[in-house]
Parts: C-alpha cells; sequence; structure tokens
C-alpha cells in the first residue's frame, strides 16, 4: 500500500517525491510520457519575470526581487498562494533537497543565493534563457562571461538545426557587454529517433566514438550545446 502518489515525472514531481520519501513515505510516480525533462536545458528558472528584465545603466535584479514582483503582479502564481515568507524558504528548503539528491552525481548544484541574479545560458531552443542555477555539465552554457559556445551540427537532424540555433542566440546575445561567440561543431553520427538514440547511447563504443569525433572541435569552447543524447540506462 502506498501512502503518496506523485503525478508528474517531470523536476518537480521527482523533487516532491524525493522529499515525501525522506520522511519514511512510501511514495510511487506516475509520468504518461518521457516529458520535457529530457530537453532541459540544465538551467533551473527558479523566479523570473520579464518586467524586472535589466535594462541600460541598471544593476541586475536578485532572484528575491523577481519573487517581490511576482507576488506584487500575479497573484495566480503558484508562488502567490504562500506569501514572500514561506515561498523564499520553499525555494532553499526545496533546492537545498535537490541538491543534496544530485551530489556526487556530476549533476551537483552550487549553493543557491537568492540575492544573486538570474545567470542568461543558452538553450536548445536557440534563445536565451533566465538561470537562478545550473547544473554541473551545463555551467559552460552560462553567457554572462563571454567565451565561445559551441552548438552541436549533425546532417539530417530535423529537431536541431545548429544554423538555425546559432543565428537565434546570436541575435539574443546582441544587447549584452561581452556577446560571446556561436560557432557550429560538426559531427557525422546518424541521427535516430530519441528512444532509439537513447538506447544506442548505452553502448560505451558509441558514446567513445562520439567524444572522439568532436573532441578536435571543442578544445577552445567554453560549452557545448547538444541535443538530448543520454543512454537509457548509462549516463552518455
Amino acid at each position: 500500500m502506498l501512502d503518496l502518489l506523485v503525478v508528474g515525472g517531470g523536476l518537480a514531481g521527482i523533487s516532491a517525491a524525493l522529499a515525501a520519501g525522506q520522511t519514511g513515505a512510501r511514495v510511487a510516480v506516475a509520468s504518461r510520457s518521457w516529458g520535457a525533462t529530457a530537453l532541459s536545458t540544465g538551467a533551473l528558472d527558479l523566479a523570473f519575470t520579464p518586467a524586472l528584465q535589466p535594462q541600460a545603466r541598471r544593476a541586475d535584479r536578485s532572484l528575491r526581487d523577481h519573487v517581490e514582483d511576482i507576488l506584487a503582479h500575479r497573484p495566480r502564481h503558484p508562488y502567490g498562494g504562500m506569501g514572500l515568507a514561506t515561498t523564499l524558504a520553499s525555494l532553499a528548503e526545496g533546492y537545498a533537497q535537490l541538491q543534496r539528491a544530485v551530489a556526487g552525481s556530476g549533476l551537483d548544484l552550487d549553493d543557491l543565493n537568492l540575492d544573486a541574479a538570474n545567470r542568461p545560458a543558452a538553450s536548445s531552443m536557440g534563445t536565451v534563457v533566465p538561470a537562478g542555477s545550473l547544473f554541473a555539465p551545463h555551467r559552460g552554457l552560462a553567457l554572462d562571461a563571454g567565451g565561445t559556445v559551441g552548438v552541436l551540427d549533425r546532417p539530417g537532424d530535423p529537431t536541431f538545426a545548429a544554423a538555425s540555433l546559432v543565428r537565434g542566440l546570436t541575435y539574443d546575445v546582441r544587447r549584452f557587454a561581452r556577446p560571446p561567440r556561436f560557432v557550429a561543431v560538426p559531427c557525422r553520427m546518424p541521427t535516430l529517433a530519441p528512444v532509439a538514440q537513447a538506447r544506442a547511447f548505452d553502448d560505451a563504443a558509441l558514446q567513445q566514438a562520439f567524444v572522439a569525433e568532436i573532441s578536435g572541435h571543442v578544445a577552445d569552447l567554453t560549452g557545448l550545446l547538444v541535443p538530448p543524447m543520454l543512454g537509457l540506462q548509462e549516463v552518455a
């Protein structure tokens, strides 16, 4: 007999299941599909409202500022029913829960600072997204320090068109004081359907072949933007 059924296997559902499980509850997670987690940029959007986008000669607003603006102008937002103190405490508690869960996995998270600003990060949609925090493998996609970000270019991939992504990201960062560069990184590996590709990437030989093919193109990059390429059993 279960104590709790969590509906949804995304980041929020998994975090809720982890928190409940640590209290001793018997928990099951129900998910209808692969969900959007596999398409994640690695950026955690903890609190963001476009009204507080930094303007010229104006300091970046903190995560706390964004929460306050959400509470003031979007009362139907989930934060709206909790109030400022509970929202901030819940953000810190939930983040710490996730931080402990991923510690040592290679997806480690930095400590949360609610008085820091969102960091701009490159996304696989060809846009810049606000990141309250980034998982360790994705920190090279943060765009607030200049540098050069690569975009994997696989011929025949209709879901990840490198040239279009490079154009979109280059347009999005034109306002930056030190805009990063975006370059296509060629890769001749065949494009497969998502599940077939995930199964293929359980093969260590394929993982090594992929690394060998792109290694000569990534030495000077600060980050590399790729489509979801995780194995079903093993992390590529």
